[in-house]
């Protein structure tokens, strides 16, 4: 007994030198850096900066960071923590397969009739928003509060513009058929730093069960 109290006593106190985390948020302690703080929250640097309005890398001992919630610098952000959404409710007719440059498919596609709504899976900040000449056609590019960058392809019309901050939820564009495309539907990526990554395993798996897949 006694020994095992000594072991939970010796853990408490490994545990004290490190950041406290707490639900949504972190006390920094000695050694912590804006990017250890990140790796430990599951969440980028730049979120952090966002959720705590610092522009810089500089931090204190004992200070309080938000690790998921809402922006102190922006009402646009979601108040809860967010998983990512399906954009639209379309058929899905093509899956994930890639496996590497020009090897497989590097996304999803979601068909629906020309016009048709697409919205944010996540919230964050529109990274571009224009035609893209390699088979995208009219694409909308955001770069989500968790780091990711989602891609939203053959759009009809695009909604958002460059550096205009959007909400998980919010219309961006609508289902089209430009560049590269056989039909009206919506290409959606999911890029993380260099990877493309398979949306299926950060979306909602209840989706799947509600889509008509061929």
């Amino acid at each position: 007994m006694m020994k095992r109290f000594r072991t939970l006593m010796l853990s408490l106190a490994a545990t004290s030198l490190t950041a406290v985390a707490f639900a949504g948020s972190i006390t920094v302690r000695s050694g912590d850096t804006l990017s250890s703080i990140a790796n430990r929250a599951g969440v980028s640097v730049s979120t952090l900066r966002d959720l705590n309005n610092i522009s810089g890398d500089k931090i204190r001992i004992g200070q309080t960071l938000q690790t998921s919630g809402r922006s102190n610098n922006s009402s646009s952000v979601s108040s809860r923590y967010e998983r990512p959404l399906w954009p639209l409710m379309g058929t899905i007719t093509q899956r994930y397969s890639y496996r590497g440059p020009k090897r497989g498919h590097a996304g999803i596609d979601l068909a629906a009739p020309t016009g048709t709504p697409v919205y944010a899976a996540l919230s964050g900040t529109v990274t571009f928003s224009g035609w893209n000449p390699f088979g995208f056609g009219q694409l909308v590019k955001i770069r989500g509060i968790d780091g990711r960058e989602y891609y939203y392809g053959h759009n009809s019309r695009r909604l958002v513009r460059v550096g205009q901050r959007v909400r998980q939820g919010q219309m961006i564009s609508r289902v089209g058929s430009t560049g590269n495309s056989s039909g009206p539907h919506l290409h959606f990526e999911v890029h993380s730093g260099n990877r493309i990554i398979n949306p299926f395993g950060i979306l909602p798996s209840s989706r799947l069960r509600q889509a008509s897949s061929r």
